[in-house]
């Protein structure tokens, strides 16, 4: 079991911070944030093709969001695995004597808060696409500054937040504190997180594709 050390007069001493679970954690997650902000590019190339061509069927824009989607779920099944990694390593280093302090609670929320920032961006950014796209609906003409909005803030904040989150990962941190049961409980909450918007995105991409084929949301 992992021991920590105090000095004599009982004030616990400052272990540094290992850096090989904050790079894994951090690698991971930035993966659904890149794939976010690729996705978010291509559709802001689809909606630039849509105003251009003022010809584009449900079919083919539909065709077009669910082809975007491919980053993104490629983005997210990868950091579903890398989270699996960080927790089998979170979970060996409960076991084994380490001289470096496991990341804490606080990193770990803020690693994902900013890796998901990006996916949810996206996530909305879309929903408003499609709505747009439905008979009756005002049409994409009167959500386009929304949307090239929404995908330009995805576009900047995927690599902004990867870049702050590896920078994050290899500053030198101590902690007073060895508790790593928390932490893993964190993660695993995380990870439940990534499943279900892979599975979101999934489900979206694959119902996008049926309308495509079928050439009408009915």
């Amino acid at each position: 079991m992992a021991t920590s050390f105090s000095p004599i007069d009982g004030t616990p001493s400052s272990l540094r911070i290992a850096v090989i679970p904050r790079l894994i954690a951090t690698l991971s997650y930035s993966l659904a944030a890149l794939g976010a902000s690729l996705t978010a590019f291509v559709l802001f190339r689809v909606l630039q093709a849509m105003r251009d061509t003022e010809t584009a069927g449900i079919g083919a824009v539909t065709g077009g969001i669910s082809e975007a989607n491919v980053p993104v779920l490629g983005g997210l099944y990868l950091a579903v695995a890398g989270g699996f990694v960080a927790i089998i390593t979170a979970a060996v280093r409960l076991v084994v004597d380490t001289k470096t302090a496991s990341p804490p609670v606080w990193f770990y929320f803020i690693t994902a808060a900013l890796s998901f920032l990006p996916v949810g961006l996206l996530w909305i950014m879309e929903s408003i696409f499609i709505e747009a796209l439905y008979p009756g609906s005002t049409g994409i003409s009167q959500v386009a500054s929304t949307i090239q909005s929404l995908a330009t803030a995805t576009i900047i904040v995927g690599p902004l937040s990867s870049l702050l989150l590896l920078i994050a990962s290899v500053l030198p941190i101590k902690s007073k504190s060895q508790t790593r049961w928390p932490a893993i409980v964190v993660l695993v909450v995380i990870q439940f997180v990534l499943i279900a918007a892979a599975i979101a995105f999934q489900m979206r991409t694959s119902w996008l594709w049926r309308v495509m084929e079928a050439e009408s949301f009915g």
